[in-house]
């Protein structure tokens, strides 16, 4: 007695492979090399660069220091009316100065097969003085084909400005990379300061959203003395003396 094959079915499937029908799609495969688009203009032109680039960032903080200094009171009943401090305040503020800004600008740079550009220390904004220059170049390694050289060299810059601005936003801006064109806007508009991103609304006593930067302060001593640009508290909170 012959014994049967399991796997072969004995079900007709001439159907499963049917002829398609409707009309044939052609399909074209072109091999070519790949040319840079750049229709916009955004791009440095490719045939400038020399090596591929396997890294950059550039972050740039900023620092203002108000020169303001909050002190406790030794009055166990907090400070008094008088002098323009809010009556039974437990804490005093000072300013000893002008407002100073620190821009201190860390950056990495990383290319395989040349040296990268690095940023210029020295900046077109004469405002801006350099106080630190720090770089650390990285020992030269090679890629995965063992022939390419692969450099990298990081840096921090730091600049005092010699006359900010009473809104911070107003001289910062955002960096970019090499081979990319300046043609964005990298400032800091007004529009995009939001109120209620880090607080609470109504949350606690004193002087709610200020007018300025000078956060709802005020000083003490007269209208003669410099004031550093403070203003009223709208709210009534605590006040400052010089």
């Amino acid at each position: 007695m012959p014994l049967e094959n399991p796997f072969e079915s004995t079900e007709d499937s001439t159907d499963q492979y049917a002829e398609p029908t409707g009309s044939p799609s052609n399909v074209t495969v072109s091999i070519d090399d790949i040319t840079f688009d750049d229709e916009p203009g955004q791009f440095v032109d490719p045939g400038q660069e020399t090596g591929i680039w396997t890294d950059y960032v550039i972050v740039n903080r900023y620092e203002k220091d108000y020169h303001r200094y909050m002190m406790p009171v030794t009055s166990p009943n907090g400070v008094g009316g008088g002098g323009g401090l809010v009556l039974g305040a437990t804490v005093s503020f000072v300013q000893l100065g002008s407002p100073t800004l620190l821009w201190i600008s860390d950056w990495t740079a990383s290319k395989s097969g040349d040296a990268p550009d690095i940023p210029d220390p020295r900046v077109q904004n004469t405002d801006w003085i350099l106080l630190d220059e720090y770089m650390e170049p990285e020992m030269v390694v090679v890629g995965a084909d063992a022939v390419s050289p692969i450099y990298r060299i990081s840096g921090t810059y730091v600049y005092g400005h010699q006359n900010p601005s009473p809104s911070m936003h107003e001289n910062i801006n955002y960096g970019r990379p090499p081979w990319l064109q300046d043609n964005f806007d990298r400032k800091v508009s007004q529009q995009k300061l939001k109120p209620n991103l880090i607080d609470v609304p109504g949350g606690g006593g004193g002087g709610g959203i200020p007018d300025s930067p000078d956060y709802g302060l005020t000083t003490v001593g007269g209208p003669d003395g410099p004031d550093y640009g403070l203003t009223t508290s709208p709210g009534g909170g605590p006040r400052m003396t010089q």
